[in-house]
């Protein structure tokens, strides 16, 4: 969602079925790590929601970074 000013946000949305709570806050903590270290990719000004899914339970952090770095390219790029 666009925003007035020039500040970005970032909102994390994982639900219960995905596993227990340890779980998912690794999968939180590594997103967050992922969203810091490639910070310039996402334009400023916007505000934005990454729902986590239950596929990537099993998936190595690489895997979780590659997955997230695509994707945002392919929104820029649009």
């Amino acid at each position: 969602m666009k925003r007035n000013d020039s500040q970005t946000r970032f909102g994390l949305a994982i639900g219960k079925k995905v596993g227990k709570a340890v779980v998912r806050n690794k999968l939180k903590r590594q997103t967050r790590a992922i969203i810091d270290q490639n910070k310039k990719l996402f334009p400023k000004g916007f505000d934005y929601i990454i729902m986590i899914k239950r596929a990537s339970n099993g998936i190595s952090f690489t895997e979780l970074n590659n997955c997230l770095v695509n994707l945002m390219t392919e929104k820029v790029k649009i």
